[in-house]
């Protein structure tokens, strides 16, 4: 390389200091082949350019017009984009023109292989994911392969993060976490470690002075939170108190139900159904039901006692019963009544069909009496 001797001084402070001060003519020439140019300029209008001609060639090219650096990996203006620093204060990489402070951009493939154990056994399957960039995260307890650390990869059109360690992966701000915990393989929401004291399950919510979960449906006809279990007697909701080994309710993938009252207080609501003006079904603690009006369907109505094939006893034959069995016939005694409860349903079929056999008695007794008079008038008149 010439360089103008005008252009060259070799400076000496009163302090000792030898400072070196080179320029370089813009109208230089220097060779254009060979390992390694430096230079004023490469390509005409640019400037300020540092050029290495290996197998790997790299380019520090500054425009003039743009002030930006490019790291290319092939001949100037082909092969990839390496490294863009934009004057911006953008950085791109694999592009020359990030939209962004930190842009990568993915140009090639991303192909993993098929992954055996000792056996043969397939770990996980190979796969390519398309056009891919990706970050990696490691440090000295990780270690640096590549599957060290952490990854942050956009492939096509899907996002992925994962930590490829057995640790967690933690989102959050100042009051608000999403924890995704490796050692337990369980997430947790809105608690930034992860609980302890009770069997929790995969996806775990705990809030920190607010509700916990809030799930509404935001279209028509859609329903707000679905749940479904292996089979029908799991339970698929389970509800605790402060206990974490009482159940205090149960709903099963059968729909049967539990209520667990422990809890609550020997008068206190273990079922309450209530509009704005009033209670409309309530169910206490010490076995009161209480409610405006309660229909039992009943298909066997007591009326069969007025069709003429009933077999309806005597009034003599009802004494020797009671005397015999203490409770009226077709009625359950006091002891039945307390060891298995009443069926209002047929209580109430079975107290109908009394009160239609009663009416049937004063009816015959009606008869007889009307009879007798009939008699007395007769031998009156004689």
């Amino acid at each position: 390389m010439k360089l103008n001797k005008k252009l060259m001084a070799l400076a000496i402070t009163t302090s000792g200091v030898c400072t070196l001060q080179m320029k370089a003519q813009l109208t230089n020439s220097y060779p254009t082949t060979g390992n390694t140019t430096i230079g004023s300029h490469i390509v005409a209008g640019n400037g300020n350019e540092l050029w290495s001609v290996a197998p790997s060639l790299y380019v520090n090219y500054q425009s003039n017009a743009s002030k930006s650096t490019y790291f290319w990996n092939g001949a100037a203006g082909t092969g990839f984009p390496i490294l863009s620093l934009i004057n911006s204060g953008k950085v791109g990489i694999a592009t020359t023109t990030p939209n962004f402070n930190l842009q990568v951009h993915g140009l090639v493939d991303y192909v993993t292989q098929t992954i055996y154990d000792r056996n043969g056994g397939v770990v996980s399957n190979g796969a390519n994911y398309g056009k891919t960039s990706r970050i990696g995260l490691t440090n000295l307890t990780t270690g640096s392969g590549e599957f060290d650390g952490a990854v942050l990869r956009m492939s096509d059109n899907n996002l992925t993060i994962v930590n490829q360690e057995a640790g967690g992966l933690f989102i959050g701000s100042s009051g608000a976490y999403l924890n995704f915990n490796g050692a337990s393989d369980k997430a947790y929401f809105g608690s930034s470690i992860p609980l302890a004291g009770v069997n929790y399950a995969y996806l775990n919510v705990q809030g920190s002075g607010d509700n916990g979960l809030f799930v509404r449906a935001a279209n028509s006809g859609k329903y707000a939170l679905g749940l479904k279990v292996y089979s029908n007697n799991e339970n698929v909701i389970e509800a605790y108190g402060t206990s974490a080994t009482i159940k205090t309710f149960t709903v099963q993938g059968s729909g049967s139900t539990l209520i667990n009252a422990t809890g609550v207080t020997a008068t206190g609501n273990v079922f309450l159904v209530q509009n704005s003006t009033r209670k409309l079904l309530q169910l206490t603690n010490d076995g009161i039901l209480r409610a405006r009006q309660i229909i039992v369907d009943q298909a066997n109505w007591a009326d069969y006692v007025f069709k003429p094939n009933y077999d309806l006893m005597s009034l003599e034959q009802v004494k020797k019963y009671i005397k015999e069995n203490g409770h009226l016939p077709g009625i359950p005694s006091a002891k039945e009544i307390a060891e298995t409860g009443i069926n209002l349903s047929e209580m109430n079929t079975k107290l109908m069909e009394k009160v239609e056999e009663l009416t049937l008695y004063i009816i015959q007794q009606q008869e007889k009496t009307k009879a007798l008079e009939e008699k007395i008038m007769n031998l009156e008149k004689k």
